[in-house]
């Protein structure tokens, strides 16, 4: 289900709104390479996943995510084959009162904006009489939020998820790189500036978590453990993880079972 609404452009209000809409996509769905739309547009996903690329990243995106389509570049996205999105946009006109973070373009993750697309859902029953101005409200609240948000590098998130799906046998950071594509020496810097600690010190956090997950909830060894989460020395995986999470994980486990 697609439905569009297209706006009349009132050249008397501070930012003008092209087209709002929503639609349920069937699986698979794509909207085909397209490039020289002459506005912004934004998309918000309520729920299930697809992608979206444009002319220098990929985005791997799901519920919560934004999108962002800037005027005249070449952009295509696509809705998953198994869990296809649903979701809203809001176009508009350039002005100066765009936020940077807009301007960017790719990928903004924000639960919060939400709010500011549901109305989005119940276009079509408002009176075609003030309209515009209504979703130039809209527009305004989602400047103010977007402000606050920061997008993430493509290929720091691609990183992250790599890292999230080799727990148990860790890759090394310089092949991480090259899965990338990028230099490790770049990658690392890139990633340091986007999360704000290193990639191997990420990655050991998340390790460390997993493995207090698996403490905390299920009654496996300390050995067991170790072994899930990388960690081949037994001795040093108990001294890293009772530095990082305070107690011992004998402690932890024992903790748990009582």
């Amino acid at each position: 289900m697609k439905v569009v609404y297209t706006l009349q452009l009132e050249r008397h209000m501070p930012i003008n709104p092209i087209t709002v809409g929503y639609e349920k996509c069937d699986k698979g769905h794509n909207n085909g390479l397209t490039a020289g739309l002459e506005h912004y547009v934004i998309h918000f996903i309520f729920s299930g996943k697809g992608y979206f690329k444009n002319e220098t990243d990929t985005y791997e995106l799901t519920a919560n995510d934004c999108f962002v389509i800037r005027p005249k570049e070449f952009f295509y996205y696509e809705a998953d084959k198994e869990e296809p999105w649903f979701y809203a946009w809001i176009g508009f006109e350039e002005n100066n009162l765009i936020p940077e973070t807009i301007r960017k373009g790719g990928c903004i993750k924000s639960s919060e904006l939400r709010e500011c697309f549901l109305p989005i859902l119940k276009v079509e029953k408002k009176s075609e009489k003030g309209v515009s101005a209504w979703i130039c409200g809209k527009i305004f609240e989602m400047f103010q939020l977007m402000q606050q948000e920061k997008i993430y590098n493509s290929h720091v998130e691609r990183s992250i998820i790599i890292m999230q799906n080799n727990i148990s046998t860790p890759i090394p950071i310089g092949d991480i790189a090259k899965e990338l594509h990028l230099d490790r020496s770049y990658f690392s810097t890139l990633f340091t500036e986007e999360v704000g600690v290193s990639p191997k010190e990420y990655y050991l956090d998340l390790r460390i978590k997993r493995a207090e997950i698996l403490l905390s909830k299920y009654s496996l060894s300390v050995n067991k453990v170790a072994q899930a989460t990388g960690f081949n020395d037994l001795a040093g995986f108990s001294k890293l993880f009772k530095k990082r999470i305070g107690v011992s994980p004998q402690k932890m486990r024992n903790k748990k079972n009582k």
